[in-house]
């Protein structure tokens, strides 16, 4: 079998749905690809071959046409599917002395040389390089100077390239001062140190004033502050305009309380007008009765010729035209 194909990746764009995705270079076994998922913020994760919801499975392994990649779970819009040949760089193939030559069997290991080439290359092509230019073909190597500082030194500092020479050393860059320019000038930054540690100085040119923004909402009542002192009396204004006079009555007041009896006054002069006649009083009960007087023979013609004053008078002190009548002397009423 020959090697023909120089495929060592595939990418895929997810969709939320889509599950499967294919890989159209050769891997000897299931082992032999790396599955990373990048997300839309850039960060990458590493899959792991598995059942997992989380997980893949692979299908194709020794296929020199390749073979495909099932997710358990569908890679969403937005992240991105990538496939790499991903081999052990060994060599397991094992040559007997004096057995026949294993023809199949070494071709299998050349090819998987072949394919552990592809596979550095790859990874060389990702690799910040110097020039070809830049080769020392007497010592078949970069120039020496070339190489990057040492870990102790790299620490805390960025990849700098000397101002001369060109080659990589450690560098350093800090903020100077920082100043406000005009408004309508450029922004201007300079460094006031070296290639290899720079310090910036920045004049900022001043903004045009923005526009006021909408009023905030009211805030809370603060508390009650103290009383303050009291001022100064104020001096006295002038005296108002006399109103007019009025000669409407105001209303009458409530009646007051009923004052103490007065003295008795003096007797009135003796009045002859007689007072009104009073009511007759309920008639009185019956006397008991008198003695019988003596047969009289006293006819109506003597009694007619008496004067009634003779026998009539009155049972109360007051003057009365009524009382009971008292017959004597022998008078006989018929």
């Amino acid at each position: 079998m020959t090697v023909s194909a120089t495929t060592t990746t595939n990418s895929y764009s997810g969709n939320g749905s889509l599950t499967e995705f294919n890989f159209t270079f050769e891997i000897p076994d299931e082992d032999a690809i790396k599955v990373i998922v990048r997300a839309a913020d850039g960060t990458e994760t590493v899959k792991a071959r598995g059942g997992g919801s989380t997980q893949y499975t692979v299908t194709g392994a020794s296929q020199v046409s390749g073979g495909s990649v099932t997710f358990g779970t569908a890679p969403v819009s937005g992240e991105t599917v990538f496939l790499l040949r991903n081999m052990d760089i060994t060599q397991p193939t094992n040559y007997q002395a004096g057995d026949p030559f294993p023809a199949e069997t070494h071709e299998n290991a050349l090819d998987k040389m072949a394919l552990q080439i592809q596979q550095v290359d790859q990874t060389t092509n990702r690799s910040l390089q110097l020039p070809e230019s830049e080769y020392d073909a007497t010592n078949h190597a970069a120039t020496p100077d070339n190489k990057i500082p040492s870990k102790e030194s790299r620490k805390g500092k960025i990849l700098g390239f000397n101002v001369t020479t060109g080659f990589p050393e450690t560098a350093s860059i800090s903020a100077g001062t920082v100043t406000t320019g005009a408004a309508g000038s450029s922004a201007v930054v300079s460094n006031v140190g070296t290639g290899s540690s720079a310090v910036f100085n920045f004049t900022i040119p001043k903004g045009d004033t923005g526009a006021t923004g909408p009023t905030g909402s009211q805030g809370p009542t603060g508390p009650t502050g103290p009383t303050g002192p009291a001022g100064a009396q104020g001096d006295t204004g002038p005296t108002g305009p006399a109103g007019a006079d009025s000669t409407v009555a105001g209303p009458t007041g409530p009646t007051g309380p009923t004052g103490p009896t007065g003295l008795t006054g003096p007797a009135g002069a003796d009045s002859t007008v007689a007072g009104p006649t009073g009511p007759t009083g309920p008639t009185g009960p019956t006397g008991p009765a008198g003695p019988a007087g003596a047969d009289g023979s006293t006819d109506a013609q003597t009694l007619d010729s008496l004067d009634s004053t003779q026998f009539l008078r009155s049972d109360a002190a007051d003057t009365k035209t009524s009382g009971d009548l008292h017959f004597s002397d022998n008078v006989k009423a018929t």
